[in-house]
């Protein structure tokens, strides 16, 4: 149950004070004493009726511990590997290089130096590593896959030391870069992700301006305009056409 500010708790009481009084007026009792009585009474009236409200641990001014977002109207504690967001109203995972072992709790907390971990939402501090690992490049026709059983890696993950991933080309036609071959295999060995091949270059062997739809490339757009300026220049010069086909006749003649 969400904790009611100490605001509404003197408005009730201001309330609760001045009924009091005009109780007092027509009571037998000193009107005083009556007073003194009258303002003692409302003050535990007033606490009593919030007491249990809230948890009294200092909210963010939602009701809810640090550690808690508001989950079908209920102050929800977030579990181990997730943080208190009060910014989303969510729990979210520890991001990489911490962890948090705690339930309910408003952050994570950062790896020993020297050490990292593999995932996102690290629960323990044994998630944390000094194994070198690959970080998965942005890359350019081209995807990484796990070697062992060939599920793709998304860009950003990490890769534990020792494994195997597969950089392999997702279009026809392009190899791995200064390689014959559309894939390569690399153990997992660096810890940053520009030491990884990123780039799948056109097979040297194929004429990038014959494959459909490639048309329109500036390179292959300026081939074509040169073949079509000369055809274009001998239809508009018959008479060159003309002299052409008179000398090759004349010589066909004399043979």
């Amino acid at each position: 149950m969400q904790k009611r500010s100490s605001g509404i708790n003197a408005e009730y009481g201001d309330i609760k004070q001045s009924l009091a009084v005009a109780e007092c007026r027509n009571m037998s009792l000193s009107f005083l004493l009556c007073l003194i009585v009258a303002g003692f009474s409302t003050f535990v009236a007033a606490d009593s009726e919030f007491e249990g409200l809230g948890d009294g641990t200092g909210n963010n001014g939602d009701g809810c511990s640090s550690g808690q977002v508001i989950l079908n109207g209920d102050c929800t504690s977030c579990n181990k590997g997730l943080y208190a967001s009060k910014e989303t109203n969510t729990c979210e995972a520890c991001p990489y290089d911490t962890y948090n072992n705690k339930l309910g709790s408003p952050n994570c907390t950062a790896c020993p130096d020297g050490t990292t971990t593999l995932y996102i939402g690290s629960n323990d501090q044994s998630d944390c590593t000094s194994n070198a690992k690959c970080k998965i490049p942005e890359t350019e026709f081209a995807i990484y896959m796990n070697g062992a059983d060939n599920v793709l890696i998304p860009v950003g993950e990490r890769v534990a030391g020792g494994t195997e991933i597969v950089f392999k080309c997702n279009q026809k036609d392009f190899v791995v870069k200064s390689m014959t071959s559309d894939y390569l295999n690399i153990f997992c060995t660096v810890t940053t992700a520009t030491e990884l091949p990123t780039l799948c270059e056109m097979d040297p062997s194929i004429n990038m301006c014959d494959i459909p739809g490639n048309e329109e490339l500036e390179g292959c757009r300026e081939s074509n305009d040169e073949d079509n300026s000369e055809a274009i220049q001998m239809k508009s010069n018959p008479v060159t056409i003309m002299v052409t086909m008179v000398t090759t006749a004349t010589i066909l003649s004399l043979w």
